[in-house]
């Protein structure tokens, strides 16, 4: 009589062990990229070198709450060259790189309406803006960019930008004047 059937399947289940045993054994063969589920309830791939990369570009929104506003009405007891009222205009960057809100006036002189009667030549300078954030200091508008806000990447910060305007009684004659500005956003 030969061996035993109890022999026959320890030895099986050795050379089944051993097998299994040198396919995981490290750099015995290459990494397992795929896998199936046959009647298993799951699988997994072993792969030691597996990257994963996620690359995340600039990001950057500034928001405004509106594109135009209406600056308060001169008082008819304003001293001749004073400034008016601040009316402020909230602007909302969020950003997660740094950032930095610049403003000009796109013209030199504001449009008095009607023609016939209005100021045409009120200098865009008579518009001062502040941001109490950096200073407490009125600087006029001008055609070229000038800095209102910088910082660092955020998920949100408001400026709260003041404006307000020089009134010459004596010349800026009833009429509705506008002034095109522009806020000029980088995240470089």
């Amino acid at each position: 009589m030969g061996p035993n059937r109890s022999t026959r399947w320890v030895g099986v289940g050795a050379v089944a062990l051993s097998l299994a045993l040198a396919l995981l054994a490290p750099g015995a063969v290459a990494a397992q990229t795929t896998c199936e589920v046959n009647n298993q309830a799951t699988c997994a791939v072993l792969d030691p070198t597996m990257t994963i990369t996620l690359t995340i570009s600039r990001a950057a929104r500034l928001s405004v709450g509106a594109t135009s506003m209406a600056l308060p009405t001169p008082s008819a007891l304003g001293t001749e060259g004073a400034a008016g009222l601040p009316a402020v205009y909230p602007i909302t960057i969020q950003s997660n790189t740094a950032w930095t809100v610049g403003l000009r006036s796109l013209a030199t002189l504001w449009t008095g309406t009607p023609l016939a009667t209005a100021r045409q030549n009120k200098p865009e300078a008579d518009l001062e803006w502040n941001n109490p954030a950096q200073n407490g200091t009125y600087l006029p508008v001008s055609v070229t960019s000038v800095t209102v806000g910088s910082g660092t990447a955020t998920g949100s910060t408001v400026i709260a930008l003041n404006l307000r305007v020089k009134y010459s009684f004596t010349a800026d004659l009833p009429g509705t004047y506008t002034l095109p500005l522009q806020l000029l956003f980088t995240a470089p």
